[in-house]
């Protein structure tokens, strides 16, 4: 049986020490993150609240964006300077997070500059239709359509599907679908604190010690609002229930010991591991939801680079072993 590679690191930086203490002291006594009356204030408070990580990973990379269209899916591409023409140098489809509601390729630069740069080749995020005026499966259905397109373009074998939170519930659910129908399947997947399971159970959830996600914010209103009429324990809406056959890409899970989604990444591993998926799992001590966000804090930055480092193997050197 494939063993789940897991990785544990224990010097916690003064930064994320500082992060953690500050959000922590601050947290309110009742989170209202669920009430979807106001989505679109959310929606604005989401993407200033990322201005600032956006803006300085634009700087850092000296990244550009264009606009395109791919399968009739309006999308971003992230370039930076070591992006050239070569398409042997791969292609991500990158999926934002944002509990479905929330987010945009915008927002998520901290995280897609980093990758083209490091890989040296287009990171593409497509604009998937949000929650609640679209529900399931309004968001698989425009990934999808992004992937056929790119898979067209690059060939699979140079082509990675990454996403966090959200977004890497649909990183999952578009390799699923894809494999279903008969489309071939990427060389490797990355999913950053996947929420694979929208019933949101387990111990992480009991412990609420993440300081930028509580439990209330992702039960019941949100969940249920991307759902829609469907279950959620169908497995394209939560893909932790799905059936993983051998043949599935080789998988890196992240998460941290706060991160509230923990639970789901352990259990999402060991999914994948009895169904003999090469999945490496990283954790991250202290760590919070999607920390990557935060790059001023250094267990971010070096988690990307290794976020990187898996990609590379497995498009630009196939062959080695992950």
């Amino acid at each position: 049986m494939t063993r789940a590679d897991a990785t544990f690191r224990v010097v916690v930086s003064a930064e994320a020490r500082r992060f953690i203490k500050e959000r922590m002291d601050g947290r309110d006594p009742v989170d209202d993150s669920a009430r979807l009356e106001d989505v679109e204030v959310l929606r604005n408070t989401n993407r200033e609240d990322c201005r600032a990580g956006v803006e300085a990973a634009v700087a850092e990379f000296s990244a550009y964006l264009d606009d395109a269209v791919w399968g009739d899916v309006r999308c971003l591409e992230t370039r930076t300077p070591s992006v050239g023409s070569d398409t042997n140098r791969g292609a991500v489809l990158y999926l934002f997070g944002g509990g479905f509601i929330v987010g945009g390729p915008w927002e998520d630069i901290s995280k897609t500059a980093p990758i083209a740069d490091g890989l040296g080749g287009p990171v593409v995020s497509p604009f998937y239709p949000l929650a609640p005026e679209h529900p399931f499966p309004a968001a698989l259905d425009a990934s999808v359509a992004v992937y056929r397109a790119m898979a067209r373009r690059h060939g699979t074998s140079r082509l990675a599907v990454v996403g966090e939170s959200a977004g890497g519930n649909l990183a999952l659910a578009t390799v699923l679908r894809a494999r279903d129908e008969g489309i071939e399947m990427p060389a490797a997947v990355v999913a950053l604190s996947p929420w694979s399971d929208l019933r949101s159970v387990g111990h992480s959830f009991d412990i609420d010690a993440d300081p930028t996600l509580r439990r209330e914010g992702v039960r019941n209103a949100i969940s249920s609002a991307y759902a829609g009429s469907t279950g959620l324990n169908h497995p394209l809406v939560s893909p932790l229930r799905a059936d993983y056959t051998p043949g599935f890409p080789a998988t890196m899970l992240t998460t941290g010991t706060r991160d509230l989604f923990r639970s789901l990444q352990v259990r999402l591993a060991l999914q994948l591991q009895a169904a003999r998926v090469p999945v490496v799992l990283r954790v991250w001590d202290e760590m919070w939801h999607v920390f990557e966000y935060y790059r001023e804090v250094p267990e971010a930055r070096e988690s990307m680079e290794e976020v990187v480092a898996f990609l590379s193997s497995s498009i630009l050197s196939p062959t080695v072993a992950t």
